[in-house]
């Protein structure tokens, strides 16, 4: 049975979102069994990577490491009502173990993990497109609000939404108590999972230089965007900020856990571990250039992008290059 994105499933959910705005109101009836709980200064985790980086499955491992409330895709399709969606979310989902199975970032079932474009575009006015992100200060606050009664100071809340890069600085000010994972992949790896996923077209997160680069080859599209988001959170990366190699996550996951713990509890973000087992290791795939004459293209146009940075930027990247 095909569970994925585009299934008939997914397509239905789709099509009761559309719906969803006209009885948003009920979250103030449906949701009275989380806004009844106290509120609480809830510590947030926000994972900030590029498409195709090992995004998905870093967040799986958040949470599953950590007692956490998170956008699932139950709560995705019930994302005009954030207080009811995450009850029904922990009704379904509190014993759920992550099968670390994805596939393009879906992952699969009601209580899979979602990114939530739909969730965090109605809620912060991020979007995946930096042309139509508008943050929306006054709803922010109110999700917010609602966080705070779904979530406990033992319980935190892990978000695992790639467009978050384009506002970084709106989330900080947001959620003064986060901590910031920006995950690492083997630069040329990375940008050769975006080729392979799409080689044609744009795919995911459009940084505000898509309008420029659009009529160029697809190398140098995918080389503009990976250094353009790698840029973004460079630029606000502060104490606040976890580097994460995917590599090492794959090779040592549960050590980088236990260290990523200890760095946030340093930052007063106190997270709890859950007793679910996490795996030994996750395999995981370095390209080179040499394997094939478009991989050496895009190599090159990777090489060139970096080579217009500023210091601080282009000293980074080639670390991960």
């Amino acid at each position: 049975m095909n569970t994925g994105r585009h299934s008939t499933v997914a397509k239905l959910g789709r099509g009761l979102q559309k719906a969803l705005p006209a009885v948003s109101f009920l979250d103030a009836i449906l949701g009275i069994p989380v806004l009844l709980r106290p509120k609480s200064e809830f510590p947030v985790v926000f994972l900030l990577a590029p498409p195709r980086s090992g995004s998905t499955l870093t967040y799986q491992l958040l949470t599953t490491a950590f007692q956490n409330q998170h956008l699932t895709n139950a709560g995705n399709l019930l994302y005009t009502m954030p207080a009811f969606g995450g009850w029904v979310s922990e009704k379904l989902c509190s014993s759920r173990s992550s099968e670390f199975k994805s596939k393009q970032g879906f992952v699969a079932g009601l209580c899979g993990e979602a990114e939530g474009l739909r969730f965090w575009s109605h809620w912060t006015g991020i979007t995946l497109d930096d042309s139509t992100t508008d943050f929306k200060a006054n709803k922010a606050g109110k999700l917010k609000n609602k966080l705070e009664h779904l979530c406990s100071e033992d319980t935190a809340f892990i978000t695992g939404y790639l467009g978050h890069v384009l506002a970084i600085d709106k989330l900080k000010k947001l959620f003064p108590n986060a901590v910031f994972l920006y995950l690492q992949r083997d630069l040329f790896s990375n940008a050769i999972s975006l080729y392979n996923v799409s080689s044609d077209d744009w795919y995911s997160v459009k940084t505000k230089s898509f309008p420029e680069v659009q009529s160029k080859d697809r190398f140098a599209q995918i080389a503009r965007q990976l250094t353009d988001i790698h840029r973004l959170i460079i630029k606000q990366k502060d104490e606040r900020f976890y580097t994460l190699r995917y590599e090492t996550l794959c090779e040592k996951p549960e050590e980088l856990i236990a260290d990523f713990q200890k760095f946030a509890g340093k930052q007063g973000v106190h997270l709890q571990r859950k007793p679910s087992a996490i795996p030994n290791t996750f395999p995981y795939q370095v390209k080179t250039p040499s394997d094939s004459k478009i991989y050496q293209h895009q190599y090159e146009a990777l090489e060139k992008e970096i080579s217009f940075l500023d210091d601080e930027v282009r000293k980074e990247m080639k670390k991960m290059l």
